[in-house]
């Protein structure tokens, strides 16, 4: 189990007397994100359910329940929101086969349709729906915010967005609060996903030859991302709100990747051309349209390390006092001490 600054864990002892012994399912608790959140929550005092397809507490913190179930599956979830009072609920599939897109939509709509018959039934008194900017679309020249027009450009997104209309309609039809939180990249140790890659490619020893690009991305901290939750429930003024967190700095893959060089050593001294990379990209398109097979590298991979995707969280810093702690900068040596220690095993 991998753990939050101490600067995080100090102001998340700030939110003791908004979760303490409140009953929380976790959605998705077995995740990145979630494991994070699991923990959090029930060191200041929550009652944790995790929700999980497959028996995990043999091996798992004795302060948290667990209830077997899958969200695509109505009857397994009958009696997991029994006396919940708040529901955090992230469960989705980022990563599919381009030949089962459908698996969005069963995951993220008819999921969370499903827990929210669930959440209905045993007179669950909140329910925080942890989205995705994917569904605001991407490589956007100028910062979005949350007044702006959702645009998704994948199946991912357009299923995320899906499940947020649902989840706002039904809580304004049935006078529950419920809120979204939608997420850019997050890092910390123990992350997963393209950012590991990073972390694992610089630990091999090997440098970064990307081409030098003045892109502009948003991340958040995981423990900002829980001190964002921690917000929402904290605050009444956060029913039925959309929000976006983010930690305010802006990243460009360069940043990215000379800091990885600097603490590593492993700086680069020469960069391979942008174009080639958008060749590489156009190639994999083409495999991916013929065959329907995902390959390594196409547009939305390039899209991912060198587009746009810059985010604006003033909406929850204005309204519920979110300030965020960390930076990937001052994250940096406990993700790479995390990734060294999985790298040797």
């Amino acid at each position: 189990m991998f753990t939050l600054s101490t600067t995080m864990n100090k102001k998340l002892s700030l939110f003791k007397e908004a979760v303490d012994n409140k009953n929380i399912l976790i959605t998705g608790g077995t995740g990145f994100i979630g494991n994070y959140m699991a923990g959090s929550m029930a060191h200041l005092g929550a009652n944790v359910t995790v929700l999980t397809r497959h028996n995990t507490s043999k091996n798992s913190p004795a302060n948290h329940n667990y209830c077997i179930g899958d969200v695509t599956e109505r009857k397994s979830l009958s009696g997991c929101c029994k006396n919940i009072d708040i529901i955090v609920h992230m469960a989705g599939n980022a990563h599919v086969e381009p030949k089962n897109k459908g698996t969005h939509l069963m995951v993220s709509l008819a999921g969370t349709k499903n827990i929210l018959q669930e959440a209905l039934k045993e007179g669950v008194t909140s329910v925080i729906y942890i989205s995705s900017i994917k569904v605001m679309g991407a490589n956007n020249i100028k910062c979005l915010d949350e007044t702006d027009q959702e645009n998704p450009d994948d199946e991912y997104g357009r299923a995320r967005l899906e499940a947020e209309k649902t989840i706002l309609k039904w809580g304004a039809e049935h006078s529950i609060k419920t809120s979204v939180l939608r997420l850019p990249l997050v890092y910390g140790p123990g992350v997963k996903g393209n950012i590991k890659n990073l972390l694992t490619h610089a630990l091999s020893g090997k440098s970064f030859p990307l081409p030098i690009v003045k892109n502009n991305r948003s991340m958040v901290y995981v423990g900002d991302v829980l001190q964002a939750i921690n917000s929402i429930i904290y605050h009444p003024k956060s029913k039925n709100q959309i929000y976006i967190v983010a930690d305010g700095q802006s990243y460009s893959t360069t940043d990215l990747t000379k800091a990885l060089g600097e603490i590593t050593g492993n700086i680069s001294k020469w960069h391979i051309p942008l174009f080639l990379f958008k060749i590489l990209a156009l190639a994999g398109d083409v495999v991916v349209f013929i065959t329907g097979i995902k390959m390594p590298f196409n547009t939305n991979v390039y899209n991912k390390l060198f587009g746009n995707a810059c985010y604006s969280a003033e909406k929850i810093q204005k309204e519920l006092g979110f300030t965020p702690t960390e930076t990937f900068y001052s994250v940096l040596p406990d993700m790479l001490e995390a990734e060294q220690g999985q790298y040797k095993e």
